[in-house]
This record gives structure tokens, sequence and C-alpha cells, in this order.
């Protein structure tokens, strides 16, 4: 492929993608056009339709319905999808901004644990709108910011030089809280706040994990999580990292996702996720 239709490309992909510049979905787009090539479609097409509004939407609708066809989503994925609609984040709505999975994570992905379902199906609608199910991927908070768009993370570095900045997970579906547990009004200290977790069946996630969660249900749905103000499990010196999207409507420079220590006066809120038990396909 030319030098010019690569420029060409980067050029349709910044017009569809809001200047998101993303290595793996130019690779991808210049693999549909040079499918399209090599089936008959002659250089001059791409030449004279590059630049026009029309083409470009198509192409990049092309585009978008290949990174949606690579991954064919089991029943069981399908049938938390229809229960969880906007709450669900599976396989194609995490390459679409994260990447292209390795045979690994996907095979990973393949199967969800059987208690994640059956939670879902004895919930309530009210409930199952209160929890997201989730491919977590394991990437570190230093790689969500720099693949993360512009403005999604609050301008702040104070945590770059700890390691939970560049700590990674195991990938693996995550049955998380979007909403606070309930706490009485005056607040809890941290240790009373975990003494409401049944750590039987449940964890307090850690920032990484939260973070994940606010970076990939906004990407997917346009949604910022405004109301969550959450400690995590993770520790900076004796206080545990609170994580939340800052909203400011005057200084649109200090909106986005926020990490501080929590201070015990503070007296935050708390989420948790499920344990996982037994996998089934």
């Amino acid at each position: 492929m030319s030098s010019y239709q690569n420029e060409q490309l980067e050029k349709i992909y910044r017009a569809s993608t809001m200047g998101r510049r993303c290595d793996h979905v130019l690779m991808r787009l210049g693999k549909l056009v040079r499918e399209l090539q090599n089936g008959g479609v002659p250089d001059c097409f791409f030449e004279q339709g590059a630049g026009d509004g029309e083409f470009d939407e198509w192409l990049a609708k092309q585009l978008e319905e290949r990174v949606r066809r690579t991954y064919n989503e089991t029943v069981v994925q399908k049938e938390a999808r229809e229960l969880l609609g906007v709450n669900f984040h599976g396989v194609p709505e995490v390459e679409h901004f994260f990447g292209e999975l390795t045979d690994e994570q996907r095979q990973i992905a393949d199967t969800i644990p059987a208690n994640f379902i059956e939670s879902i199906c004895a919930m309530s609608p009210k409930e199952r709108k209160d929890h997201i199910l989730e491919f977590d991927t394991g990437v570190s908070i230093r790689k969500m910011r720099r693949l993360a768009r512009k403005k999604m993370f609050l301008d702040q570095n104070w945590f770059v030089r700890y390691p939970f900045f560049k700590d990674i997970d195991q990938p693996c579906w995550r049955l998380i809280r979007r909403t606070s547990i309930k706490t009485p009004p005056r607040g809890l200290d941290w240790n009373e706040q975990c003494k409401l977790v049944n750590h039987r069946v449940e964890y307090i996630p850690s920032a990484r994990q939260v973070v994940y969660m606010m970076v990939l249900h906004y990407l997917t749905t346009r949604e910022r999580l405004d109301e969550l103000h959450t400690r995590t499990s993770t520790l900076h010196l004796i206080f545990p990292v609170l994580v939340y999207f800052k909203v400011d409507v005057w200084h649109y420079k200090d909106t986005g996702i926020c990490m501080v220590p929590a201070k015990d006066y503070e007296r935050r809120c708390l989420i948790t996720a499920r344990k996982p038990s037994i996998i089934v396909p």
C-alpha cells in the first residue's frame, strides 16, 4: 500500500473516531482495503474517494462491522447481554477500544463464571441496572490513560511513581457494582465499611479495576458514572485510594477520572465485585 493511501486511511480513521488514533484500528482498516484491492477494486477508487465524506463514512462503517464480526458471542454471553443491556461489555466492545485480544484472552473470554449468570438472573430489573458485567483484559491504568480519549482522565500525576499505576491483572470476567452499597447517613470509616462486605462471595475491587469499569463503560455508552465516589482496595500508605469522575461545569479541563488517597474523616462510599466460582461454557 502506498504512503498516499496510508495517509488517506489515517485521515479517514481520525475523522471517524474524533481524533483518537489507535494503531490496531488503522491496521485493520489497512487490511480491509487490501482485501478489497485483492478482490479487484482498483487503486484509483480509493484515491478518488479519499476525502469524500460519503466514502469516508462508508469505509468507516465497513471497518466497524468488520471489527464486530471478528468474535462470535456464546449463548451465555448473548443471554447476559440481553439481561443487562448497556451494562454488558463483552469482547466486541473491549476490542473496539483496547485492541484485538490474544488467542489466550479470547479463550478465557469464551466462558463466564456460572454464579455470575445465576446472580444476574436472580436480580430484579432495578438491581441489574446497578451492576456491570464486563470482560477485563487486566490492562494497567498507565496504558488506559494512553489508549483512552483525551480528557478522559483528570490532569494529575501524583500516582505515576507508585506501583498500582502500572499494575496489571489476569484477564477475566468481572461482575461489579456501578453504584455504592448502602451505608448509614453518618458514614463509616474504612474498617467499618470492610465489615459490610461478605468476603466469602464478594470483594472490594482495586483502583485499576474501578478505573477500567469507568473507562470502558464511558467509551461504550458515553455515560459518566458521576455519582460514584468509591474507596478501593488499593492503598496509598495507609489510606485506600478513592476513585471518582470529577465534573466541573465551569472548567472543562478539571473534568475527568480522578484518584486521591481517601482519609477516614472523609467517609466515602464503597462498591463490591462478585467472586467467581465454577466456570461453564
